[in-house]
């Protein structure tokens, strides 16, 4: 299941378990009832949450309920969360975090074999790539963030560059027609299938790693940083590419106090309104601002893996991500 605000859990988890389907404020009350009344007959339920830290609101009421459920007498219910962050329960209110078990697995970040199994599996049926160049790909991830998405976004570039490439050559054999006056044998070689080569791949990758908005987002301040990365959640969490202004602000101001940094970002509209109008002149995000819009509306104008990867990138980003 896919939620767009974290109090949706409640509805959701209810439909799946009873398949009553009420609001939010009831379904709240119907859960308590459910996992604090005593039922011989019924299964245990294991719930998994992808991307816990997702759902972490203001005042922590879901994820607090959440945890707290299964520590009910008669719950029969099993939590299991899964985060982008080590240091999670750290983060979290006491009474949140008094909730959670002790057991924490930590994943390591994949290995270049590992991340190569993944490329071949993905590529399964298709033969126009180069053996050489998913072990590039691989190594040279692995090297890095060892983040399996940045491997498949690599190789997903790479195919369009070959494809960009053959189309460029197929073009310039119709101009040249029957005038062509090269070997017979280039002529076919240029019209067979071409093969994703080391190549496409160095290019691919310079593109993403050396991009100019990846460099620009590393040297900038702090502040800016957690708002970028707030406006990412924000925009992820909406499936939206333009949110509300005062949500980012709101999230970026929990984000730094939660994890210790609430002296970087300050609690201050005025200050806000100067970051972002920072960020709107060099054209990262565009914000619409009026008089008669009481609630103006923020966008990120660069790709998120530009700033995902710059976050990775940077030591105090790369210590909260960990």
């Amino acid at each position: 299941m896919k939620l767009p605000d974290p109090s949706f859990l409640y509805r959701e988890l209810l439909a799946r378990l009873t398949g009553t389907t009420t609001t939010t404020k009831r379904a709240t009350l119907l859960l308590q009832k459910y996992f604090s009344t005593p039922c011989s007959n019924r299964a245990v339920c294991v719930l998994l949450v992808d991307e816990i830290d997702y759902i972490m609101n203001r005042k922590q009421d879901v994820i607090y309920n959440l945890f707290n459920w299964p520590s009910q007498r008669h719950a029969r219910l099993v939590v299991v969360g899964i985060a982008n962050t080590m240091d999670l329960p750290e983060r979290l209110m006491p009474r949140v975090n008094s909730r959670m078990g002790l057991l924490r697995l930590t994943f390591k970040a994949y290995t270049r074999k590992q991340i190569e199994k993944i490329i071949h599996a993905r590529l399964t049926g298709l033969s126009n790539f180069d053996s050489d160049a998913i072990e590039l790909c691989s190594r040279k991830v692995a090297s890095t963030t060892g983040d399996v998405r940045k491997a498949l976004h690599i190789a997903r570039r790479a195919a369009e560059i070959c494809r960009e490439q053959e189309e460029e050559t197929k073009r310039k054999q119709d101009v040249g027609g029957e005038n062509d006056d090269r070997p017979k044998e280039e002529v076919e070689d240029m019209t067979r299938r071409p093969s994703v080569s080391i190549r496409n791949v160095i290019q691919a990758t310079e593109e993403l790693f050396h991009s100019p908005y990846i460099q620009y987002i590393l040297h900038l301040p702090a502040s800016q940083k957690f708002f970028l990365n707030s406006l990412m959640l924000e925009t992820k969490k909406r499936q939206s590419p333009q949110v509300e202004y005062q949500n980012v602000v709101d999230r970026c101001i929990r984000i730094a106090t939660t994890s210790g940094y609430q002296h970087i970002v300050p609690d201050a509209p005025a200050y806000f309104a100067q970051l972002t109008h920072s960020l709107a002149n060099v054209h990262i995000i565009s914000f619409e601002n009026s008089k008669k819009s009481r609630n103006p509306m923020v966008q990120l104008l660069v790709h998120q893996d530009d700033v995902h990867f710059a976050l990775r990138e940077d030591e105090m980003w790369g210590k909260l991500q960990h």
